[in-house]
């Protein structure tokens, strides 16, 4: 069966202080943890815009960049405009082959450092001269299928074997002595796949760019993802707005100014919020250590605050354990020290109750054998004095000196009992017996033989007074007289282990199976059978007995009877003893 004590351990596996910090760390871990989720996607939303205007920032700057490029192109344009001999070559009605060649290196001096310049065409009315080719109609033939001023779309020229896609900013020649008259036209032709290199070397693998106009794509992307999605939307609308949501991501466009020409490029959601997925080791990482520090903090403070309840709770263990001296020293100034100080008189009134109860029990468990006692004296002196009385009557004097003084030893016997002296020496208990047994011969005519089975060294052992006594009498009356003939009662004593045997046998007529199995049980069934045949002073003197060695021995008694009819019957007590201490109630 579990003791209080491990009843504590069974419902307090874990401290209060432990269990309370838990509870409020995985309340506020919850917290926390909803917080950074609605944290995360705020702050991954703001994060993803502001990629958005970094991008489109980056994005303007490379425009700017390339809108310088083209910026080139119409300065080196009007200062070819205002040129006196590329004027004077125009207002030239025939020129020769030496000055169509003095012509293009005079334009070839303009754009040689200029990376992105491919060529210059100069067209007047008499003559048409391409720089690098200068007899070569190729480029007259490009830039005039076009049709354009200022800035146009993508073209091609075919030179020998050679192709090249180029783009032409065409501007008029006006005579600078009569602006209003025309001499011809300039187109400075740009170079795609130097532009193209310029746009590309800009990309990424997840930010392509590229160079379009309205109606036509000048320098794609790499992938052409760019052009897939331009292709879904309105173009007027991203031009305008310079940012627009398509599927999966956005567009970003930032026109190059005096250019018809808008850098694009697309940047997908999944690539915004890769950015953003750097804030989830952030914030798991403050979460933590938060949770931590919390943690911390907590445990220390609620540690503090339990401290009573641990005292409580020890001193309870400790009044479980039977310590009743247990006292708990408490100030924390709440309802804990009240606790404290009802648990201290709890356990002193227990300790009284407790001792109150162990000295009534001990008053009660003396009344109730002084009146076991008082049973067996009426019974016994009543035999005692018919046995007076028939001596007397014989005029026996010896006899009769005899019996008196064997009855003056038991009489005083019996009356120590009265004087809180419970047990006796073994030895003592045979010379009653002997006495009585004297007593009865004289009744009996010597009827009765006595024999005595003791070690020696037990002779000062310790048993419960008047018990030999009364079994010696039960083997007399009930065994013996009703026999033809003598009789004879054996009583030994013997040690077997831890405990005292004691043994009377009679050689009488036996005993009755019923009442022998009513012994057996105990006292209590052998209340219920004298109650239930009515039977008399036959098993007053054995209930008297057996109550006695229950009270007195306990769970360490073992009682046991055996008879057989017309060959006896033997009694045989069992029981821990003592050879130093008395025995107290």
């Amino acid at each position: 069966m579990m003791n209080l004590k491990d009843k504590f351990k069974s419902i307090l596996p874990y401290s209060i202080s432990f269990r309370m910090v838990a509870s409020i760390s995985s309340i506020v871990l919850v917290v926390m943890v909803v917080s950074s989720v609605f944290t995360y996607f705020y702050f991954g939303k703001v994060l993803k815009e502001e990629n958005l205007r970094k991008d489109y920032q980056v994005l303007k700057e490379d425009a700017q960049y390339l809108e310088m490029v083209f910026q080139e192109a119409t300065t080196v344009a009007q200062n070819m405009l205002f040129d006196e001999q590329i004027q004077m070559f125009s207002r030239q009605a025939d020129n020769d082959y030496f000055e169509i060649e003095n012509i293009a290196e005079v334009m070839t001096r303009y754009t040689s450092i200029r990376h992105a310049i491919h060529s210059v065409l100069l067209q007047c009315q008499q003559v048409s001269v391409w720089n690098i080719f200068p007899f070569d109609s190729s480029a007259q033939e490009a830039v005039n299928q076009q049709a354009f001023y200022g800035f146009s779309k993508p073209y091609t020229i075919q030179y020998g074997n050679s192709q090249q896609q180029l783009i032409g900013y065409r501007s008029s020649i006006h005579d600078l002595n009569n602006p209003q008259a025309i001499l011809g036209e300039l187109t400075i032709q740009l170079d795609v796949a130097q532009l193209a290199s310029l746009v590309h070397s800009w990309s990424q693998p997840e930010n392509e760019i590229s160079l379009v106009d309205k109606d036509s794509v000048l320098i794609a992307s790499q992938s052409g993802i760019n052009e897939e999605y331009l292709s879904m939307v309105d173009c007027e609308q991203l031009f305008h707005q310079g940012m627009l949501t398509v599927t999966k991501g956005t567009l970003l466009a930032v026109p190059i100014q005096s250019t018809p020409y808008v850098l694009l490029t697309y940047r997908s959601n999944e690539a915004l919020q890769r950015k953003a997925w750097l804030l989830i080791p952030f914030f798991t990482m403050t979460t933590c250590l938060l949770l931590l520090l919390l943690f911390l903090l907590l445990y220390e403070r609620i540690h503090a605050l339990t401290q009573p309840i641990r005292t409580l709770q020890e001193g309870m263990v400790q009044f479980a354990d039977g310590d009743m001296n247990v006292r708990l020293q408490i100030d924390s100034h709440d309802e804990m020290e009240l606790l404290g100080n009802n648990f201290n008189q709890m356990v002193s009134d227990i300790d009284a109750l407790m001792q109150k109860s162990i000295e009534d029990e001990k008053m009660k468990k003396k009344i109730k054998f002084d009146m076991m006692i008082s049973k067996i004296h009426p019974h016994f002196i009543y035999n005692t004095l018919n046995s007076i009385i028939v001596m007397a009557r014989k005029a026996g004097n010896d006899d009769v000196i005899h019996m008196v003084r064997s009855l003056i030893l038991i009489l005083q016997d019996s009356m120590s009992v009265h004087d809180d002296l419970l047990v006796d020496t073994l030895q003592r208990e045979c010379s009653v017996i002997e006495a009585y047994v004297t007593i009865q011969n004289y009744r009996y005519k010597d009827k009765i033989s006595l024999n005595f089975d003791i070690e020696s060294d037990l002779e000062r052992v310790k048993i419960a007074k008047n018990v030999l006594q009364p079994l010696v009498e039960n083997a007399i009356f009930h065994g013996i007289v009703p026999k033809n003939g003598q009789g004879t009662i054996d009583v030994s004593v013997k040690r077997i282990g831890k405990k005292l045997c004691v043994q009377v046998h009679d050689d009488g007529v036996g005993m009755d199976q019923a009442l022998v199995a009513s012994i057996r049980q105990g006292s209590v069934m052998l209340k219920q059978q004298r109650q239930k045949h009515g039977d008399s002073v036959h098993s007053i003197a054995l209930i008297n007995v057996l109550e006695r060695l229950e009270f007195l021995y306990g769970e360490s008694l073992e009682f046991d009877v055996t008879s057989e009819a017309n060959h006896g019957t033997c009694f045989t007590i069992c029981f821990a003893y003592e050879e130093e201490k008395d025995n107290e109630i």
